[in-house]
């Protein structure tokens, strides 16, 4: 279940649940297809005590929302977050503010907000609803990020991601986490950029400010590996740091971590790197006799993953953990690279939700 069938809140949803507590459906889906695979996959062949979990953008933040859920606790032994995490920076939302949404859902299609009402929304078209969802006034400015603000639910996520992270309560699992060198777009375009610095760098926003060289740069030429400015800074603060800090988290409980950046562009194209890049490298065949170069080996790492907790094996570049070097695999245009403190500066400043 995805957007509003998969993450509205409303009171009378909530006044039903056992949980008292409604909204993060898609998530509680994921959990009830985990819980199968533990009591089925061996009639599969499948091993249920050694399962990885995966995703790409929301599919990460899934990842991540799994790894702080105590409900998902023991359902899943390693995962793999691609270019995403569980806020991707976003402040969380409250379940009043989420039930909020789902009232004013209700009141733009002209129903009570009791249960009545919700019987009426249950029987409505779904295209009635999503036409509905569009003129929700969303508590974000980016309003295409709306069912991606998290919502503290009291059952699926009992707390703020972060403070779940800082008092490491997620689970106890091998990682691998990274993003591509370029992802999404600043919201607001590069005239957003000094409002975004200041909304995530805070007091540190002068610093960040010198770092990104915003008036020295302007007009000058994008980087050739980065992009511009503002998708720098919309890389750092939604997607590059939010994965580091996550990798810092996961390392701080001894599990072993993988810290990657990915920059190839998506296979056949002629475009720079962009969200979603490293996708056909994942599941796509290598042609025969390819280089690293223009096939990064990112399914095999995923797959040597999966059957055993650690990417490396024998014939491809190693990997090195994350550990407390900061060290990450750069998977560069030429090859993969092993690296270290990815964008530390900047990720040193920037504020944590």
């Amino acid at each position: 279940r995805l957007g509003i069938f998969g993450f509205m809140s409303h009171p009378a949803l909530t006044a039903q649940s056992p949980a008292q507590a409604s909204g993060n459906y898609g998530i509680m889906d994921q959990i009830a297809a985990l819980k199968w695979v533990w009591d089925n996959i061996a009639q599969f062949g499948g091993d249920p005590n050694n399962v990885t979990i995966f995703g790409q953008s929301a599919g990460a933040q899934d990842v991540g929302i799994l790894m702080l859920s105590p409900i998902a606790r023991g359902l899943f032994h390693k995962a793999i977050a691609q270019s995403g995490t569980a806020d991707f920076g976003l402040p969380p939302r409250s379940l009043a503010e989420n039930e909020k949404l789902g009232t004013d859902l209700a009141k733009l299609l002209g129903v009570e907000t009791g249960a009545a009402g919700l019987e009426l929304l249950r029987a409505a078209d779904g295209q009635v609803l999503l036409d509905a969802v569009d003129k929700l006034i969303p508590p974000i400015a980016d309003a295409s990020f709306i069912w991606d603000q998290v919502v503290i639910d009291g059952h699926v996520l009992p707390q703020r991601p972060a403070s779940l992270l800082a008092a490491g309560k997620q689970a106890v699992v091998p990682l691998i986490i990274g993003s591509d060198a370029r992802e999404l777009p600043l919201y607001g375009g590069s005239e957003n950029i000094r409002h975004t610095i200041e909304t995530f760098f805070g007091h540190h926003s002068n610093e960040a400010l010198a770092l990104y060289g915003v008036d020295e740069r302007a007009g000058q030429p994008e980087d050739l590996e980065l992009g511009s400015v503002a998708t720098q800074l919309a890389t750092d603060v939604m997607f590059r740091c939010r994965a580091a800090f996550a990798a810092e988290a996961q390392r701080a409980l001894g599990m072993p971590t993988w810290h990657y950046q990915f920059g190839v562009a998506k296979h056949g194209s002629t475009d720079p790197v962009w969200h979603s890049s490293e996708l056909s490298y994942v599941f796509d065949r290598a042609p025969d006799d390819v280089d690293f170069a223009s096939w990064p080996p990112v399914q095999a790492y995923w797959t040597n993953f999966a059957k055993t907790g650690n990417p490396n094996s024998e014939g491809f570049p190693v990997w090195p953990e994350y550990g407390e070097g900061r060290h990450y695999l750069d998977l560069t245009r030429e090859g993969p690279r092993a690296r270290q403190d990815l964008r530390g500066p900047f990720c040193r400043l920037l504020q944590k939700p």
